[in-house]
């Protein structure tokens, strides 16, 4: 799925995949250059294995290990114990295999899918987890606190003057308002995620649900982004991590408020029990799961810059939910890594979209919506434009809401060879709808439209 490369059915005479043994095991094993001659591709076994054990997190379903959030552990991750979560290696490595094939295919039938609609290249997705609407102040003094832990006085003063001024104003609304008119200039439709419990003074004080759905300035906030041609979704509360049947509640809660709302899921500080709350995800309906990267940098958890299945290890068996890993976030490199220049956080975001581009991948980065200056981060709306035309500036790019990218993904998978037409063009058929599919020759070139 990932190589791109078109499925055949036997008797076609295309290059065949032919699995060996032995080889590197473990994430080592990926490091390999795909060996391909007589028309077929060698792969060796431990390969498989280090691909399914990355991509499906195995070893995070299987953890007992947690951090003072409830959270596996960054750790336990097998990237991070090899030293190779900074590069998109499973995705690396088909692309490696599709270059491959198309080298000893000779006079056998090629056809790789295109990777992305409309003749683009990779595709980008920004998303917003709207953690704050109400009660800002509160925010703004963690905020200060954290600076003065750091000693950034200066920046605690410029804050506490910004602050002052913003008193009987809604920054967070500005906030909002500013990141829509910036993704309406550069025609950027991104994904919303949204707290959907009922806030106490125990959530707040965890920091986890701080404003009622059904308030004025949430509603406002939910028109304003609805009405833009966002995607709305599910910010699922520390509740659901520990309590996975309340997906189903906060998800027709959401409903109600926004009736477009759409079929994705994030994690509340990322915060979940890996395949329990998958399976709730599930049961609640999603299509999709945006949970999937790490807090405290920004790299790949899974090891894909794309769309992958949900490999549920209990069950040895994949899902019908899909996963969309993040690979960067705004505030893993201010509260985590210390970076305090807004800027240098756009910077990175783009230097991973790279990565992401080299694979003909997805980037999928984590902008929240409270990052404005009353609120203790001056300089971060400019970064977000910034970072905006950066990403919008690329002809090559796709930049579409995460349910698009989905539905987009599922076709492109469900998708395989029918027949050799009688002038050697390649019949296909998709079997999920969406957007024209084609299929390209070895050299990158498009041929025949997918059917279906």
């Amino acid at each position: 799925d990932l190589s791109r490369l078109l499925p055949a059915p036997p008797g076609m005479g295309a290059v065949r995949l032919e699995i060996v043994e032995g080889g590197p095991v473990g994430v080592a094993a990926l490091s390999a250059e795909p060996v391909a001659a007589d028309g077929r591709l060698l792969i060796p076994r431990p390969v498989l294995a280090a691909t399914g054990n990355i991509v499906s997190a195995a070893a995070e379903q299987l953890t007992p290990e947690r951090d003072r959030l409830g959270r596996v552990p960054t750790s336990a991750n097998l990237l991070i114990g090899a030293g190779a979560a900074d590069t998109p290696v499973v995705s690396r490595l088909a692309m490696h295999m599709r270059q491959a094939i198309a080298r000893v295919a000779g006079d056998r039938p090629y056809r790789a899918l295109a990777p992305w609609p409309h003749g683009k290249r990779w595709a980008a997705a920004l998303t917003h987890d709207l953690d704050v609407v109400a009660l800002w102040p509160a925010f703004t003094a963690l905020r200060l606190a954290e600076l003065g832990r750091k000693g950034e006085w200066r920046q605690v003063g410029r804050i506490l003057g910004t602050a002052a001024r913003s008193l009987f104003a809604d920054p967070v609304r500005d906030a909002v308002l500013q990141i829509l008119a910036v993704e309406a200039e550069l025609g950027i439709r991104s994904t919303w995620f949204i707290l959907c419990g009922t806030p106490t003074v125990a959530t707040f004080r965890m920091g986890d649900l701080t404003y009622r759905p059904e308030s004025a300035a949430t509603r406002r906030i939910l028109e304003a982004v609805g009405s833009g041609g966002h995607e709305i979704g599910l910010h699922g509360s520390l509740e659901t991590a520990a309590h996975p049947d309340r997906f189903i509640v906060q998800h027709e809660r959401l409903g109600v408020l926004a009736p477009n709302v759409g079929r994705g899921v994030r994690q509340h500080f990322l915060r979940m029990a890996p395949g329990l709350s998958q399976r709730g995800m599930i049961s609640g309906g999603f299509a999709y799961d945006a949970t999937w990267g790490f807090s405290d940098r920004n790299a790949f958890r899974l090891g894909v810059a794309d769309v992958v299945p949900w490999f549920e290890t209990e069950g040895d068996t994949v899902t019908p939910l899909d996963v969309v890993p993040f690979c960067w976030m705004d505030r893993t490199q201010s509260k985590y890594l210390g970076v305090e220049d807004p800027m240098e956080w756009a910077r990175v975001a783009l230097e991973r979209a790279e990565r992401c581009r080299e694979v003909e991948g997805l980037w999928c980065g984590i902008w929240h919506p409270n990052l404005a200056a009353p609120l203790g981060y001056p300089g971060a709306p400019e970064a977000f434009g910034f970072l905006g035309r950066g990403l919008a500036g690329d002809a090559t790019a796709w930049l579409a809401p995460l349910g698009e990218v989905v539905q987009w993904r599922r076709r492109r998978r469900s998708a395989g060879a029918v027949a050799i037409g009688p002038t050697g063009e390649v019949v296909a058929h998709a079997a999920h709808p969406g957007a024209p599919l084609w299929l390209e020759d070895a050299a990158g070139a498009p041929r025949e439209q997918v059917e279906g």
